[in-house]
């Protein structure tokens, strides 16, 4: 899977046939915010379930990041996907 939309669509089925009514998601302290802005599009439109979203350190991720080239374009990436789903993207 390439984003977590898709993550999330394909999880749908599973979250369905079992009845859940709450689910726990675990992403990247840096991811959470818009993992969260997914999850509820499509819990809003097709499920129907309480939703907690909890955000973890991720190891790849380092503290300072801007002294760490991959953690700040993960930082760069992850703002700019928030940014343009805040703005009406998909």
């Amino acid at each position: 899977m390439d984003s977590t939309a898709q993550e999330a669509q394909a999880l749908r089925p599973c979250i369905v046939e079992h009845h859940w009514h709450s689910i726990a998601i675990v992403t990247s302290n840096y991811h959470t915010r818009r993992a969260g802005i997914i999850w509820r599009r499509m819990n809003k439109r097709d499920l129907r379930t309480d939703l907690w979203i909890d955000g973890v350190p991720d190891p790849e991720f380092q503290q300072p990041w801007w002294r760490h080239r991959e953690s700040a374009k993960f930082l760069f990436m992850e703002s700019t996907k928030l940014i343009w789903m805040l703005l009406g993207g998909a």
